[in-house]
C-alpha cells in the first residue's frame, strides 16, 4: 500500500494514482497491465461535490463521512479535490471537517491546508469569516511529523501574505479581513 501523506499538492494526483495502481496489482496480480483498469476505477468512482452536498443535506454529514470511509476510492477522490483547492470541495470539507472524527478530520485538514497554499482566496472567501472555519485552514497543522507541519504553516504563510500583496489595501473587505486573521494566526503558530 502506498502512503499519501505529508506529499505536496502537485505530486497529490500522482499518489492517488500510484496508490489505486500498487492496489489493482495486489489484487490481480499484475504488473503495468493493470493501469488501464486502474484509470476506469477512477473515472468510475468520479463524484461531484454537489452531489455529496446534497447528500450531506439529505442525509447529514456524520452519515456521508461513514459512507465515504467505506468507499476509500470516493474519500481519495474527494481529499485531491479540496487539496487542489476546488470551491465546491472546499465548501464540502468545510462542512465535513467541523463532524469528522479523528483521521478523517486530520486528513481533511491536511487536504484544506494545501488547498491554502494552492489557492488561498477560494478558500478564505469559502470560510466567510467563521472563526471555527478560519482557525482550522490557518491554525496548527495536521501533519503527524514535526517537519511536514513546520513546512505547511510556512508555505500557508507565504501563500498569504502574497494573496495580501495583491489585495487592494484601501478597501476593507471581508475577504482581507480573513486574510489579516488567518496572517496573524499563522504567523503565532509559527513562532
Amino acid at each position: 500500500m502506498v502512503t499519501c501523506r505529508g506529499i505536496n499538492v502537485v505530486l497529490a494526483s500522482l499518489c492517488i494514482l500510484w496508490s489505486l495502481a500498487s492496489e489493482a496489482q495486489a489484487l490481480h496480480g499484475q504488473g503495468l497491465a493493470a493501469e488501464p483498469s486502474v484509470f476506469r476505477r477512477v473515472s468510475q468512482a468520479t463524484i461531484s461535490a454537489r452531489d455529496l452536498l446534497r447528500q450531506a443535506d439529505v442525509h447529514g454529514e456524520r452519515a456521508l463521512l461513514v459512507t465515504l470511509a467505506k468507499e476509500r476510492g470516493k474519500w481519495r477522490q474527494v481529499l485531491a479535490e479540496v487539496s487542489w483547492g476546488r470551491p465546491g470541495w472546499i465548501d464540502l470539507a468545510l462542512r465535513l471537517v467541523v463532524v469528522a472524527e479523528e483521521e478523517q478530520a486530520a486528513e481533511l485538514r491536511i487536504a484544506l491546508e494545501d488547498a491554502l497554499i494552492v489557492s488561498p482566496k477560494t478558500v478564505l472567501a469559502t470560510t466567510s469569516g467563521n472563526p471555527l472555519l478560519l482557525s482550522v485552514v490557518c491554525g496548527p497543522s495536521a501533519q503527524r511529523s514535526y517537519g511536514l507541519a513546520t513546512d505547511s504553516v510556512s508555505e500557508r504563510l507565504s501563500a498569504i501574505l502574497t494573496l495580501r500583496l495583491e489585495e487592494d489595501k484601501d478597501t476593507r473587505t471581508p475577504l482581507l479581513n480573513a486574510i489579516d486573521q488567518c496572517a496573524d494566526a499563522l504567523e503565532a503558530v509559527r513562532d
